[in-house]
């Protein structure tokens, strides 16, 4: 087992600031201190490592040089970090002055009722006011997170490329579960406008469920769901690879387009002599300024048999 030596930063390279802050949340909080520490360190935010210990409706905040840090953890690896605010942390009903010393200065942290109100460093203990000196245990500190901790990347590949997955699966899946059930209905109703032909219709009962199987059967055949799969596909080849499609409604077997492209109006030639399009017209072709390509948008009719 490895040995737990945390390090711990002294105010000089750790700063230490206790704020008031509103009951937000922690994404909102950190945009909020970052905003309030422009009132007590002269340069940029960006340039520090930042953190903080919310209680209630006060923040203790801890802020430091990233090269301070980064050349610590070059030398020393990714060890536990903590301030000398953390030597008081443990303690209760704080009040009065308090010093942490190391490397021959003294961290002071002044608390009022358990609140801290200051914290600077001296290199001697003032003279003039009563001073508890502090030891510093470092095994107190396992109690408590260490500061500006790395977080590790994580890799959202997988559960990315599983969730495209189920996007493209989902309403394919859908589809095709709605393509059977159309077509078992379908085969139903034509079985029986042939079992109705067949047999006498003379009656007037007779010819209104015929005449109403067969409405049903040509709304069904007309409002057949699209494959949007073919749709994009032949889409794709009547307008070759150079253009790019800016944005694309298709709906009840009816589409527009928006798009960018070379010779889109020599592109017609395409829909007219493909099976899928009908009635497809451009209009709004403008040239793009400076190069070859156009803009230019569609409308037309989108039929799968």
């Amino acid at each position: 087992m490895k040995p737990y030596n945390p390090m711990i930063l002294s105010t000089a390279i750790c700063s230490c600031r206790a704020i008031d802050v509103p009951p937000v949340g922690n994404a909102e909080l950190q945009q909020i201190i970052r905003h309030k520490l422009a009132a007590f360190y002269p340069g940029s935010p960006d340039d520090l490592y930042i953190d903080f210990i919310k209680a209630e409706n006060r923040a203790v905040v801890f802020f430091s040089p990233r090269n301070r840090i980064d050349t610590i953890r070059s030398e020393y690896g990714n060890i536990p970090l903590y301030s000398t605010w953390h030597v008081l942390a443990g303690r209760e009903h704080k009040n009065g002055l308090y010093a942490v010393p190391g490397n021959g200065k003294y961290d002071l942290y002044v608390y009022e009722n358990d609140t801290l109100v200051e914290n600077r460093v001296s290199g001697v203990l003032p003279p003039e006011r009563e001073v508890e000196v502090i030891s510093v245990e470092r095994k107190d500190l396992k109690h408590f997170a260490p500061l500006f901790r790395r977080k590790k990347k994580k890799n959202y590949l997988l559960p990315n490329l599983i969730l495209a997955g189920l996007i493209l699966m989902l309403p394919q899946g859908a589809y095709y579960r709605q393509i059977l059930m159309d077509e078992k209905y379908t085969a139903h109703l034509k079985s029986e406008i042939v079992r109705l032909t067949a047999e006498t219709i003379g009656t007037s009962s007779s010819q209104e469920e015929f005449n109403s199987l067969k409405s049903r059967y040509e709304e069904i055949s007309l409002n057949k769901p699209l494959n949007i799969m073919v749709f994009l596909s032949e889409l794709s080849s009547a307008l070759g690879r150079d253009v790019v499609i800016d944005n694309l409604v298709l709906k009840n077997g009816s589409f527009q387009m928006n798009g960018t492209g070379l010779n889109p109006l020599g592109k017609m030639e395409n829909f007219q002599n493909s099976a899928y399009f009908m009635n497809v017209v451009p209009y709004q072709v403008k040239a793009i300024e400076g190069t070859s390509r156009e803009s230019f948008s569609l409308t037309g009719v989108f039929r799968s048999e």
